[in-house]
This record gives structure tokens, sequence and C-alpha cells, in this order.
């Protein structure tokens, strides 16, 4: 797992967002790419493709799920037709360690190419755009916070920080060197690896 979304200063920010609010009752990660067959491709030539769509690319998402919110304790999954091209997406039931429910949509061929991780409480609702996941876009990303069914603040990611600040190389290795100083292990490790990998083998079993 490429844990570097953990460290991108946006979701740093969010994660602040997340960790105080009261009362969350849902989470949600949306991760939608354009005409993606990997996991067609791997079936077809496990040996010469590397992964299918979801431990090879949709982890990533469910990773950053797992940073935000906790361990993913359980899941079920529905597996969805797209019967235009003979492929699957995946709808997930989630349930975090803490309790609280969460739902992942996995879309390999969709009509966009993005993410957005979503929470909500009674009044309260944090939204995280990320065009700026991939470093080579002009698009920062943001945080929408709205409150009592209105947009209340937009915080923009920092267009002008090189991308490798901005998609979290620096923050990783930062972590790591301090891990090791204090004698703790960083944010992102091999457990963590270990149980995102287990989450992302029950939606697509290879």
């Amino acid at each position: 797992v490429a844990f570097n979304r953990r460290y991108f200063p946006l979701v740093e920010r969010f994660k602040e967002l997340v960790d105080a609010l009261d009362g969350p009752y849902l989470a949600a990660c949306n991760f939608c790419r354009s005409e993606r067959y990997d996991s067609q491709k791997f079936a077809a030539a496990p040996d010469t493709h590397d992964f299918p769509f979801v431990v090879g690319t949709a982890i990533h998402g469910l990773d950053l799920l797992a940073h935000l919110f906790g361990e993913i304790a359980h899941c079920e999954t529905t597996p969805l037709a797209v019967q235009t091209n003979q492929t699957h997406a995946w709808l997930a039931r989630l349930r975090f360690a803490s309790g609280l429910a969460g739902e992942a949509r996995l879309l390999p061929c969709s009509g966009s190419s993005t993410e957005w991780i979503e929470v909500h409480s009674q009044r309260r609702s944090l939204y995280l755009r990320a065009g700026f996941l991939f470093g080579t876009s002009d698009d920062a990303g943001s945080i929408e916070i709205h409150e009592g069914g209105k947009l209340v603040e937009r915080i923009a990611g920092e267009a002008e920080s090189p991308p490798v600040v901005r998609c979290g190389f620096v923050g990783e290795y930062l972590d790591l060197f301090r891990a090791m100083r204090d004698g703790r292990r960083p944010c992102a490790n091999l457990a963590t690896s270990i149980s995102t990998m287990r989450v992302c083998e029950q939606i697509e079993p290879t």
C-alpha cells in the first residue's frame, strides 16, 4: 500500500475536523475511475498483469478511510454489473471498529476520474474533494464544511505547493524519521497495510 495520501496537508487538516466532529454516524468513500479494466486483464493473464482493480488501485481510498475513521472491522460487498461492457463495480457496506457505519463505492468504469470522502453527523457534514490526489493536476482539492443545509466554509488546497509536498511524500518521510527518533510506529505501518489488504480481498477476492 502506498501511504502518501495519509500525509497530504489537506488530509491532515480534514482529519483534525473529523476528530472534532460530534456524533458522526456515516462515513463514505467515492472512488471513481474511467475505463479501467485492471480486473479483466488480471483474470485473463495473472502472470503478466500486476493487480486487479481493488487491490491495485481502490486500496488507496480504503486505506484513507481507515486512516481517517479507524480500522475497518466488517465489510459486506455487493458487486454491481456494468452491462454495457461486462465489467463490475463494487458497493461495500463497512463497519469501523468504533461502531461507525461506512460505505465505499468503487467504480473502475465511470464518467469521472476522481475521489472524495464524506462524513455526516446530525448538523455537520464534511467533504474532502480530491482533485489534488493526482500530482500533475492544477486542482489542489478542497474541504467543504456544511451545517444546517448550507455550505459554511470551503478550505482550498495549496495549489502553489510542490507536488512532492502536496501529495504527501515529504510528510511520509518526516513521520518515519520522527517515529524512529521517538521509538513509536509511524502512522502508516505494516499492521495498517495488512488490515487494508484484508478488506480489499474481501471486496474483490483474487
